[in-house]
């Protein structure tokens, strides 16, 4: 059985892609392309700010110790900070991963 919150939260969104996109657009939509839509951006959203928190976990100091070294702002950030960043959004990563697939599966039923 589904859990209730993996329900409301991708039905929320579909009915939005569903009934809302065809009045914008004028066209019809598949509902199962709409519940791919909905919970792809849904995860999209959710994965861009696990990586904006993990970049902004990094301690600036981190930062100012690259820049002291004489490396632009680009390969500071591209040496120093991502790979710190990035072993610190793994696990969120995980966690959304097992979030959107238990938010996808209410979904399939929309596949016709």
């Amino acid at each position: 059985m589904w859990s209730s919150s993996a329900v409301r939260r991708c039905s929320c969104r579909f009915f939005l892609f569903y009934f809302a996109l065809p009045v914008i657009t004028g066209q019809r939509i598949d509902p199962f392309i709409a519940a791919i839509s909905a919970c792809g951006i849904n995860s999209g959203a959710y994965v861009a700010e696990i990586f904006r928190a993990g970049i902004q976990s990094v301690d600036e100091g981190q930062m100012e110790q690259g820049r002291s070294l004489g490396m632009t702002w680009l390969q500071t950030m591209r040496y120093i900070i991502v790979p710190q960043a990035f072993k610190r959004v793994i696990p969120p990563l995980g966690n959304e991963f097992i979030a959107m697939l238990k938010d996808f599966v209410p979904c399939l039923r929309y596949r016709l």
